[in-house]
């Protein structure tokens, strides 16, 4: 790491800000994913935060921020914060449920296989991906350093979307992709060591994970109880797209009961 290469002008953007909702001693860790910002998770905080659960939404290093700043991060950094993260969270309320969103749902799940956590809901896990181009980004780092993706500023209708993904979403960098394959697989592992009740949420139309992801899954955890969730219309960002009430239900859901709440 040189600290020395992240700008010295670096700020948080308006859309990266830490969420944090203060509700009853049941409190919620929601993580967000590879190159997102808090701000994709806030529908989700606030109906949870609705229903009286505590609910915590961090800025994971490296993210919200600017491209420079990332890519002085790497895949423990990331883990090493969803798990302070939960720590914090556990010491101040009398439970925690955690959720995480793609490379944030890996997160989710290592926390709860690491810890026990006795609930845990992963939205379009991401610990498969449909481009398949992923598993070379460790061979290819050093020589090809970013590649244009297919990110157009001119479909986001928000002001601040468009200025935060001038940052993220405008060049794939494949150190970054790399880390990403990293915790993939480091992932993968750690889900025989999750035994939490797990709800897996996933969209017939996200092209970045697909829905037989749930089946990889279920097949490598050893969950005491486990659901899946198959929405039909949203993309990738299952929290904030057209399904995101249905997928809000789902959660809300799935933890209440966890918590001796009626749903």
């Amino acid at each position: 790491m040189r600290i020395d290469r992240v700008p010295a002008d670096t700020r948080i953007h308006e859309l990266g800000r830490r969420i944090e909702l203060s509700g009853g001693p049941q409190a919620i860790l929601l993580i967000h994913g590879w190159t997102g910002w808090p701000a994709r998770l806030a529908p989700l905080a606030h109906r949870l935060h609705e229903a009286g659960f505590t609910v915590v939404v961090p800025r994971l290093p490296g993210h919200g921020t600017n491209m420079r700043d990332m890519l002085q991060t790497d895949a423990e950094t990331w883990l090493r914060c969803a798990m302070d993260e939960y720590l914090d969270l556990a010491a101040r309320h009398e439970s925690v449920g955690v959720a995480g969103t793609s490379m944030g749902a890996i997160l989710a799940a290592m926390v709860a296989a690491r810890f026990g956590v006795p609930r845990v809901a992963l939205l379009a896990p991401a610990f498969r991906n449909s481009r398949r181009s992923i598993a070379l980004s460790p061979l290819v780092k050093r020589i090809i350093p970013r590649v244009r993706s297919d990110w157009r500023e001119e479909d986001e209708p928000d002001p601040r979307v468009r200025e935060i993904g001038r940052e993220y979403a405008t060049f794939n960098h494949t150190a970054m992709a790399a880390e990403l394959f990293r915790l993939q697989r480091a992932g993968r592992r750690a889900l025989s060591d999750l035994r939490s009740e797990t709800l897996v949420v996933v969209s017939r139309r996200d092209a970045t994970v697909p829905v037989d992801v749930a089946d990889m899954i279920l097949r490598r955890c050893n969950a005491i109880r486990f659901e899946t969730c198959v929405v039909e219309n949203s993309n990738h960002h299952l929290a904030e797209n057209v399904d995101r009430e249905q997928v809000a239900d789902a959660v809300l859901r799935w933890f209440e009961p966890a918590f001796g709440r009626e749903p």
